[in-house]
C-alpha cells in the first residue's frame, strides 16, 4: 500500500514538474537548451485539453467558481481576434497561466495532491531563486547580455519579481498548512526575493516585494486577537482596495503634475521626475485606449507596443490597469474587477491565515503593476484566484453538508415530536 501511495506521488511530482516546467519562461533555460516556442505551445494546449476530459468533473469548467476566470481569457482572445493581432503569440502567453490554472484547480478537493503540487512548485523556485543569487555572486557585471540589458539566471529586472513574488506566496501558504505560522526559513525567503529584485535593479518590483512582507507581518500582530480579525476584513474588504488602488493609480499617473509624489519619487525611489520616460509612454497609451475603449486592441506584441508608444523603451505600458484597459478595453477590466470581488467575499466576514497570503499576494501584484505590467499575464498571476474561489466553494459544500445533517435531524425529529404533542392534547381532552 505504501509503496502504490509513493509511486502515486512520484508520479504526481513528476506531472507538476513538466507542468511548472512548460509554462514558465526562463531565457537563460531556454538558449541553452533550445526550446522551441512552437513545441511548447503545443504541448500546452494538450495537457489543456487533457485536464479537461479527464478531470472535468473535479475543475468544473462552467461553474460559479471558473467562470468568471474563462470570460477573462475569453475576453482577451475575443478582442485579439477582432483587432486582427498575431493568435499564435497571444495563445502563446496565454496558455502558460491558463494551464496552471486547471492544473491546481484539478487537484484542490484532495489535499494531500494539492498540497505536493504547491510544494513542487515551491522547490523548483527556491532552486531557481538560489541559482539566480548565486549567478549575481558570480558574474556581478551580468552573467550574460539581451540587447543592451544585463541578466542574470532569471533574466532582466522585473524577470525574477514575478518568480520571487509567487514564491513567497506558496512558502506562505504552505507554512501556515503545515506549522500554523510563518516559519523561519519562510521569512529568509522573503530577504532572498527581495535582496535579489533591488540588486537587479527592479525597484518597483523590489517594494511590491517588501509591501507583501510588511503587510504580513501586519496581519500576524493583528489577528493576534480574534476581535480584529473581522476588522481586518473590513480593511482587505474588495470595496477598500479596488477604492485605494484606484487613488494610488491617478496619483502616480499623474506624478508630473503633483509635487508631493515628484519628491518621492525622486528622493525615497531614487527615480527622475518621469519615472524613467513612464509618464510619456501612459500618456500615449491613454491617447491609444481612447481609439478603442470598450473593447481594447487585443493582445499585443513588444514590437507593437513599441510602435504605439513610439518609444524604444516603451515594450509595454507599464502600468497594471493600463495593460487590462489596451488587452480587452473597459469590459475586460469590468471582468476583472468582478472576478477580483468575487474571491474576496466571506459570509462569515473573515479570512484566514492562508487565504490572507493569497489575498496579500494579489495586493503586492497591483502595487508592483503601479510602473509595471509584468505582473497582469504572468505565469502564476491566477493561481491566488483560483485557490480563493474554490476556498469559498468548500466553504460552501462544508456549510450545505452541516445544513442536510440538520434536515435530516428534523426529519428524524418531526414525527417524535407530533406524537409527543398529540399526545399531550389527548391528556388535556381528557381532563377537560
Amino acid at each position: 500500500m505504501t509503496v502504490l501511495m509513493n509511486k502515486h506521488k512520484l508520479y504526481l511530482v513528476m506531472n507538476s514538474i513538466i507542468v511548472f516546467m512548460l509554462c514558465i519562461n526562463v531565457d537563460f533555460i531556454n538558449q541553452r537548451l533550445h526550446l522551441n516556442s512552437k513545441v511548447m505551445l503545443l504541448m500546452r494546449v494538450t495537457y489543456i485539453i487533457l485536464l479537461i476530459v479527464i478531470k472535468v468533473k473535479r475543475i468544473d469548467l462552467f461553474g460559479r467558481e471558473f467562470l468568471i476566470i474563462n470570460s477573462w481569457f475569453f475576453i482577451v482572445i475575443f478582442s485579439s481576434i477582432l483587432n486582427g493581432r498575431d493568435l499564435v503569440y497571444a495563445i502563446n502567453n496565454l496558455t502558460r497561466s491558463y494551464l496552471i490554472c486547471l492544473f491546481s484547480a484539478s487537484y484542490f478537493f484532495h489535499k494531500d495532491r494539492f498540497m505536493t503540487v504547491l510544494e513542487t512548485w515551491k522547490n523548483i523556485l527556491i532552486l531557481y531563486c538560489l541559482l539566480d543569487l548565486a549567478s549575481m555572486i558570480m558574474f556581478p557585471q551580468g552573467l550574460y547580455m539581451r540587447n543592451t540589458y544585463v541578466c542574470w539566471f532569471l533574466g532582466y529586472k522585473t524577470a525574477r519579481v514575478v518568480l520571487s513574488h509567487t514564491l513567497m506566496i506558496l512558502v506562505s501558504y504552505l507554512s501556515y498548512y503545515y506549522q500554523k505560522r510563518i516559519s523561519l526559513s519562510t521569512c529568509l525567503i522573503y530577504l532572498l526575493s527581495i535582496v535579489t529584485a533591488f540588486y537587479s535593479g527592479a525597484t518597483a518590483g523590489g517594494w511590491g516585494l517588501v509591501s507583501y512582507m510588511v503587510l504580513m507581518i501586519l496581519v500576524v500582530i493583528m489577528t493576534g486577537k480574534s476581535s480584529k480579525s473581522h476588522l481586518l476584513y473590513k480593511v482587505f474588504n474588495y470595496k477598500s482596495i479596488i477604492s485605494i488602488y484606484g487613488f494610488m493609480f491617478i496619483l502616480v499617473t499623474v506624478v508630473q503634475s503633483n509635487e508631493m509624489i515628484q519628491y518621492l519619487v525622486q528622493n525615497v525611489f531614487k527615480k527622475s521626475s518621469n519615472l524613467s520616460s513612464r509618464t510619456i509612454i501612459w500618456a500615449q497609451s491613454f491617447i491609444f485606449f481612447r481609439a478603442k475603449p470598450l473593447l481594447g486592441h487585443g493582445y499585443l506584441t513588444t514590437q507593437e507596443y513599441v510602435v504605439l508608444t513610439g518609444f524604444p523603451l516603451g515594450a509595454s505600458p507599464h502600468n497594471f490597469v493600463l495593460s487590462i484597459l489596451l488587452t480587452s478595453g473597459l469590459v475586460g477590466l469590468i471582468i476583472y474587477l468582478i472576478m477580483f470581488s468575487a474571491v474576496l467575499i466571506r459570509p462569515k466576514k473573515f479570512f484566514t491565515y492562508q487565504e490572507f497570503t493569497l489575498i496579500i499576494g494579489i495586493i503586492s501584484s497591483l502595487i508592483i503593476g503601479l510602473t509595471s505590467s509584468v505582473m497582469v499575464f504572468s505565469t502564476f498571476a491566477y493561481l491566488p484566484f483560483v485557490i480563493l474561489a474554490f476556498n469559498m466553494k468548500e466553504g460552501r459544500l462544508a456549510d450545505n453538508k452541516v445544513d442536510q445533517r440538520k434536515e435530516k435531524w428534523c426529519l428524524f425529529t418531526k414525527p417524535r415530536l407530533k406524537y409527543e404533542i398529540k399526545k399531550v392534547y389527548k391528556k388535556e381532552n381528557t381532563v377537560l
